[in-house]
């Protein structure tokens, strides 16, 4: 049988899992929609509000950071695995070359 502190503790983990989500969601949807061009707005008589525009708009230039630098990464890989597929393609073709004959 569960206590009321375990029941407390589930809430408070689920509302905390709760906000990540839409915390993560509100920075994808940001991301994907203005890119990392995003402007926090700050209106002292709403101070929650702003203090979760600033934070979006911190993970927002986290993401356009992160993926400005993974960005190259990706390309070399990229440029090297299409240079190992030609690699591969021609050993197989000298292969078959070599056993028709």
């Amino acid at each position: 049988m569960r206590t009321v502190g375990d029941l407390v503790v589930g809430l408070i983990r689920a509302g905390l899992l709760s906000a990540g989500v839409l915390y993560a969601v509100d920075v994808i949807v940001d991301y994907l929609s203005l890119g990392g061009h995003r402007r926090p707005e700050y209106d002292p008589s709403k101070r929650l509000r702003s203090a979760w525009e600033l934070s979006v708009w911190a993970g927002v230039a986290g993401t356009d950071l992160v993926v400005r630098m993974i960005r190259p990464v990706v390309n070399m890989l990229s440029e090297a695995s299409a240079d190992v597929g030609q690699w591969a393609v021609a050993r197989h073709e000298a292969r078959v070359a070599t056993r028709g004959h």
